[in-house]
């Protein structure tokens, strides 16, 4: 789960960046695209494990994850005064997902 919270991290760095890489996941032809991919495969690589392994739920899609982290840090970048609101909101998706 620490690459969940790495990518909240990673998209919340830049003001606008959770949006454009929501966007991304549907549009091919965003320059970001090809970026969302490659996080969609080693995310979906880390999901395979983890639901082999009993921790995951068997019909959590790495689709809807990305879009909940993403959603997460757009979250966060509306409410800069909760230095809290991440972890607590990724610690919520955590518990919807866990085996």
């Amino acid at each position: 789960m620490e690459w969940l919270r790495a990518l909240v991290a990673h998209a919340g760095e830049y003001r606008g960046l959770a949006h454009a890489l929501m966007s991304a996941s549907h549009d091919r032809d965003s320059a970001l695209s090809r970026c969302s991919d490659l996080l969609r495969a080693a995310g979906e690589r880390l999901l395979e494990r983890a639901r082999e392994a009993g921790r995951v739920r068997a019909d959590v899609a790495i689709g809807d994850l990305m879009q909940l982290t993403n959603a997460i840090a757009l979250a966060t970048e509306q409410s800069p005064e909760d230095a809290e609101l991440a972890d607590r909101l990724l610690a919520l998706t955590l518990r919807g997902i866990t085996a």
